[in-house]
């Protein structure tokens, strides 16, 4: 006659809890899994902060375009006028009237480059009534300091848009 003990036991032992290797094994899944998540998040924040200075340094460039825009050709050729090189930040200074203000996080820094008359346009009648303005900015991205730069250009007219494209 067999006598079954009470509680519920197997040949090894109480099958109540979980051996130490199912545990060890469950503990590495969930370490892998959680390494997985906040690498997940680290590669996000690092990505959205790059999308960020890539559109701060695209609102510069914008700007300083369209501030071009006002200028006349006498002034934009001019040399003692026109600044060649300019910074700007992620966040614009409080007092930006002021010399010297300081704005907050990443530091812009420009150039503008006025070529004229323009090679490309050489022996075109126009060519010498043209010029290529380039607008550049650079900057250093993320604790790796990787220097990064994005660039615009465009063409400015001495006898402005309407004269160059009107048809007679």
């Amino acid at each position: 006659m067999k006598v079954k003990r009470s509680g519920s036991q197997s040949r090894y032992g109480s099958s109540n809890g979980f051996t130490l290797v199912e545990t060890v094994v469950a503990t590495c899944i969930v370490t892998i899994a959680f390494i997985a998540v906040f690498a997940l998040l680290n590669f996000n924040l690092t990505t959205t902060n790059r999308c960020r200075e890539n559109t701060r340094a695209t609102q510069i460039l914008l700007d300083k375009m369209e501030c071009l825009r006002l200028y006349q050709w006498q002034q934009l050729t001019n040399p003692t006028i026109m600044l060649t090189t300019f910074t700007n930040w992620t966040y614009e200074p409080t007092n930006a009237s002021t010399a010297g203000a300081v704005g907050q996080g990443v530091q812009y820094i420009g150039n503008i480059t006025v070529t004229t008359p323009v090679p490309a346009l050489a022996g075109t009648s126009y060519g010498t009534n043209l010029a290529l303005v380039q607008v550049t900015v650079a900057w250093s991205s993320g604790n790796t300091n990787q220097t990064r730069t994005r660039s615009m250009s465009t063409y400015f007219s001495s006898i402005g848009v309407e004269s160059v494209i009107r048809v007679n």
